[in-house]
């Protein structure tokens, strides 16, 4: 997925769909991540 514009974490919402922001949140809540890494910065991954 590539993104323009000016997202960060205060306003990344408003460019990821609400399905994509749901599963994050679910995968989350249930501890289903895994390992998360960090990238670069601001760029991260998670292994779920």
């Amino acid at each position: 997925m590539v993104i323009y514009g000016k997202m960060n974490r205060n306003n990344f919402e408003n460019y990821v769909d609400i399905k994509i922001l749901n599963r994050g949140y679910n995968y989350y809540i249930n501890e289903n991540i895994v390992e998360p890494h960090k990238m670069d910065n601001n760029e991260y991954f998670f292994i779920v």
